[in-house]
């Protein structure tokens, strides 16, 4: 999925990485979150400890009226799970629309593990 906008200009293409990478970044500032995981992740500490980084963790597709992204997380114990999402929703879509200037539908947060550990 490529997002296309068309200026006066000349076009300008955006690749879905893109939007990935961008919505990825401002979810993992995001305070109580510990790591962005991959979609049904079963453990997320092995994930932590890896030396690349996560490629995955955000889903961006087109919706009707603008982007939907699908953001999985691992969050810190302790935190308010509600708070915290509401934050990564609105962190995300105000990255991507000031970033990008791409209108965003909506933003899903699945929380996949609470950390209970250090």
């Amino acid at each position: 999925m490529k997002q296309k906008q068309i200026t006066k200009y000349g076009s300008i293409e955006i690749e879905q990485r893109v939007i990935e990478d961008l919505a990825r970044k401002a979810a993992s500032q995001c305070y109580g979150v510990l790591a962005i995981v991959d979609a049904g992740a079963k453990d997320t500490m092995i994930q932590k400890l890896k030396k690349e980084p996560v490629s995955g963790g955000v889903q961006a597709r087109a919706g009707d009226a603008g982007l939907i992204l699908d953001v999985y997380v691992s969050l810190q114990y302790g935190v308010r799970t509600a708070a915290v999402a509401q934050n990564i929703m609105e962190t995300v879509k105000y990255q991507i629309e000031s970033t990008l200037e791409l209108p965003v539908e909506e933003v899903n947060v699945f929380i996949q593990s609470i950390n209970v550990g250090e």
